[in-house]
């Protein structure tokens, strides 16, 4: 764990706190959740206008390059023996 400070423009600070006071989290927890979500847009691509939000798992399915997402794997041979 890091301990750092920021200087944040009022407003802003301001805005992000009720958020948080809202959201029931302590400011700390909320700035951290932000960076992280930052941190996920950046690493998995930022949304264009009017485009979905990418889903965790299928921009995880991307950087692993499975080639059959959201597909069955089927019966493994003991399975074949027991249910045919």
């Amino acid at each position: 764990m890091v301990v750092t400070n920021l200087r944040i423009e009022e407003g802003l600070y301001r805005q992000n706190r009720l958020l948080a006071v809202e959201e029931g989290k302590s400011f700390n927890q909320y700035v951290n959740e932000v960076l992280e979500e930052k941190l996920v847009e950046k690493r998995f691509g930022k949304r264009k206008s009017g485009t979905k939000k990418r889903d965790f798992y299928d921009a995880m399915e991307e950087l692993i390059g499975d080639p059959h997402p959201n597909e069955p794997m089927g019966l493994s041979a003991e399975d074949e023996v027991i249910y045919g």
